[in-house]
């Protein structure tokens, strides 16, 4: 038996893990274009506020794919064709599987702001992005971070540890309006309001970023005000990458549908993590619930059912915690 797993992050790791248990003698083949070092994705933002080293990130080393007998490609799945049971790859050869997980995760929101110097916002996701931040931060500089969600928030926090003062743009009434009711929003927006080095800016929109004079970069408010600042990084979501996934015949929606056992609609191919639109407890329909600890699990489940044990899926909930205010 052939498993292919697409994507060696929380939930492809997870699934590779598990297969090998419950399969010890199966031929595993995991594929992703980078898939070192092997390290926890959420902590880029204890490490942007200076708590953790880089190196504190890894969660195993170069040997973990060795010792678990899987074979990596570093090549990225461009297409699939499901009726033969074959991946196509970037590098034009084609991998053929028995059973298929698709963990590819998701990529940023797009920031939707236009101008010459669009370019250089930059994202908060994972190592690379990481590394980009903080090649710009600049201590006793000025930041605006777009978005007030979970990342935004995170941002903001880090890049105050960082000595910079910032500029927190929501388009939104309040902050974390996505993940918090109106009261906790309000007390939160408040907090932020009178933190020092913070500026909150709500119902307020980038509409271009230019190269500045006084500093490197110039926004343009949709208020018709400018700020110059050294840093522009947005956190404003992320959308599962299905793109490739075009003319493969599999069920899509805004993620990869996936029912109850975390099988596609084509019964060969299984589905985890952030590009998984599976059951949701709360709301009894199926959504995406981009967090590490329902990809691990979602890579627990499909690698049970790849591997021939049927395990029913309880479904993924929407749950986070982030420090703020010493709480």
């Amino acid at each position: 038996m052939r498993h292919v797993v697409v994507g060696l992050h929380a939930a492809g790791r997870s699934a590779c893990q598990w297969l090998r248990k419950v399969s010890p003698d199966a031929e595993i083949i995991g594929l992703d274009p980078s898939p070192q070092p092997v390290y926890s994705r959420p902590l880029i933002s204890y490490v942007l506020a200076g708590e953790m080293s880089p190196d504190g990130m890894r969660v195993a080393d170069d040997g973990f794919w060795k010792r678990l007998g899987v074979t990596v490609l570093a090549d990225a799945a461009v297409g699939l064709d499901a009726d033969r049971g074959r991946l196509q790859l970037a590098s034009g050869r084609e991998v053929a599987y028995d059973r298929l997980l698709l963990a590819c995760g998701a990529r940023p929101r797009p920031a939707a702001v236009g101008g010459d110097a669009a370019g250089e916002v930059c994202f908060f996701r994972g190592r690379r992005d990481l590394d980009n931040v903080l090649s710009r931060v600049r201590p006793g500089g000025t930041a605006a971070v777009l978005g007030g969600g979970l990342v935004g928030f995170k941002l903001t926090m880090g890049l105050l540890k960082r000595g910079m003062q910032v500029a927190l743009i929501v388009t939104s009434p309040r902050p974390l309006s996505l993940n918090v009711d109106a009261h906790v929003g309000e007390w939160v927006g408040a907090r932020l309001a009178n933190t020092p080095g913070v500026t909150l800016l709500t119902c307020t929109s980038v509409t271009s970023v230019d190269p500045g004079t006084a500093k490197p970069l110039r926004l343009a408010l949709d208020s018709g005000a400018t700020l110059d600042v050294d840093l522009v990084a947005a956190g404003k979501g992320v959308l599962p990458n299905t793109g490739w996934l075009d003319g493969s015949g599999l069920a899509c929606d805004y993620g990869v549908l996936a029912d109850g056992f975390l099988r596609a609609s084509e019964e060969r191919v299984y589905v985890a993590g952030d590009l998984a639109q599976a059951p949701d407890i709360v709301h009894g329909d199926r959504r995406t619930n981009a967090i590490w600890p329902v990809a691990v699990e979602q890579g627990r489940v499909a690698a049970l059912n790849m591997a021939g044990v049927r395990a029913a899926y309880a479904g993924s909930l929407a749950m986070n915690a982030i420090p703020g205010f010493g709480s």
